[in-house]
């Protein structure tokens, strides 16, 4: 989620990981390359645009992420987890010519106060966590949809077989070098 604080003008989206090792650790980091792939881009249509003076704030709700975010140069653990999703934020953050400063914001502060209380950066953290819930939510509806299509093809496939199987006509080896056509119908 990106929020412009001078147009406040904001732009959602949300990446979707479907592999194995998807899980809320995953999806923080995900979350984080978003914004950075946006800026990347933005950066690189502008080349000419001297932004080493241009100080960037990004907010994360996973502390993980804002020390990963803050520590480009630092060297991962052999055993850390996520390590291909850090190495990109790293990557990229290296590559945008601004200064970026990762900052943390607790997750669900409107779990204690009124939303309109909110700061806009609370406020936009939890718009992102809604934005992701409703995406997960629709994507697991989906999911279950496609399950039982493809559950439901599964047994007219199976029948089909079953039904062909029966109707099938095959030859038994009699013993004697002859051959006997027996009607597996029956």
């Amino acid at each position: 989620m990106g929020h412009c604080t001078e147009s406040k003008q904001e732009m959602r989206g949300c990446l979707v990981d479907e592999s194995h090792q998807a899980d809320n650790y995953r999806g923080e980091f995900l979350g984080a390359l978003g914004p950075l792939l946006l800026l990347r881009a933005a950066f690189m249509a502008n080349p000419q645009v001297h932004c080493s003076h241009i100080r960037l704030e990004l907010y994360c709700d996973n502390k993980g992420g804002v020390t990963h975010g803050n520590q480009v140069d630092a060297v991962l653990k052999a055993d850390q987890v996520q390590a291909d999703l850090i190495r990109l934020m790293k990557t990229y953050t290296r590559l945008i010519p601004a200064q970026l400063q990762w900052i943390h914001v607790h997750g669900h502060s409107d779990a204690n106060t009124p939303f309109a209380q909110l700061t806009i950066i609370q406020q936009l953290n939890t718009q992102a966590f809604t934005v992701t819930s409703t995406i997960i939510s629709r994507r697991r509806y989906d999911d279950k949809q496609r399950r039982q299509r493809s559950n439901r093809d599964d047994n007219r496939i199976t029948t089909t077989i079953v039904a062909t199987m029966l109707r099938a006509t095959t030859q038994l080896n009699n013993g004697d070098g002859t051959t006997t056509n027996n009607d597996a119908t029956g």
